[in-house]
């Protein structure tokens, strides 16, 4: 493969001498040229197929649909050297600008994608054969340096970084789901004073029926843990009510005696919520304010 690339010069024709001399006036000139370049990149190894780039060139070349000037081992060298190239129908055209529809908020005054390059549309141009390959490797090395090109890139990083937000997102969102569905699993057990024993057993009844509960450790332990945050939560957005509110209070202080003996300070506090059913809610007593 790359036989086109080894030593030993072609023949040029004279069509392809004086084109490569008008093209020095406007591209400053190079030291050898592309067979050189070509030639030294497969003796470093450069321009040898990696698995990355065999996928690339195997998603942007169909068979059979190179250009009549181009040899396989042409195609294959100019699709490795340029992820964004595609080949088809004989015609080259570019991935990313075929992707980016337009520049958007990116757009700079007399910047614009190519229509041609975004249909695929490239052809060759020429008499011979010299002739249409010189064309092509001028028209792909224009578009790779032209603005459009590299704002398209730019354009098509920015939307992929995005799309991986969202998908964080969405793995977020579904982890929330799954944490919700076991919170109300052991709200249930709590509020109707079953023993937490039942937590696995009611996890494993929804999980039965189609639901997904997520990976998380579904013990009695851990719907002990969960009720008390939930118990915390909820005496927070009680008392927070009843201050916000101004609430009308009803204060019970009353002296009794534990199993042990112990004499202990009983405080009832009688608060009525218009929207709510009569609950008893234990606060605990900090003796350390």
């Amino acid at each position: 493969m790359l036989a086109w690339l080894q030593k030993g010069k072609r023949a040029r024709s004279e069509c392809e001498t004086t084109e490569q001399r008008h093209d020095s006036v406007s591209n400053p000139p190079q030291p050898e040229p592309v067979l050189n370049e070509g030639r030294e990149l497969l003796q470093q190894g450069k321009v040898a197929p990696t698995a990355a780039n065999t996928d690339v060139i195997n998603n942007n070349v169909s068979q059979d649909e190179r250009p009549d000037c181009w040899s396989k081992e042409q195609m294959l060298y100019f699709c490795a050297q340029n992820d964004w190239l595609i080949v088809k129908d004989k015609k080259l055209g570019c991935k990313v600008c075929s992707k980016v529809t337009s520049l958007a908020a990116h757009k700079e005054h007399g910047l614009r994608l190519s229509t041609e390059w975004s249909e695929c549309s490239i052809s060759s141009f020429g008499t011979d054969k010299a002739r249409q390959q010189h064309s092509l490797r001028k028209k792909i090395k224009e578009h790779k340096d032209s603005k459009s090109h590299i704002k398209a890139a730019e354009i098509e990083k920015m939307a992929t970084r995005d799309e991986i937000h969202k998908r964080i997102q969405e793995m977020h969102r579904a982890e929330h789901d799954t944490t919700w569905k076991v919170f109300r699993t052991a709200y249930k057990i709590g509020k109707h004073g079953s023993p937490f024993t039942d937590m696995p057993i009611d996890v494993s009844l929804q999980e039965l029926n189609g639901v997904n509960m997520g990976r998380v450790l579904h013990s009695n332990k851990t719907c002990a843990d969960i009720i008390d945050h939930i118990a915390t939560e909820m005496k927070k957005r009680m008392v927070d009510d009843i201050i916000t509110n101004r609430r009308k209070l009803c204060l019970l202080i009353d002296e009794s005696t534990t199993i042990s003996g112990k004499t202990v300070l009983v405080v009832c506090l009688r608060v009525a919520f218009a929207d709510a059913e009569p609950d008893t809610v234990v606060f605990g007593w900090d003796h350390s304010k």
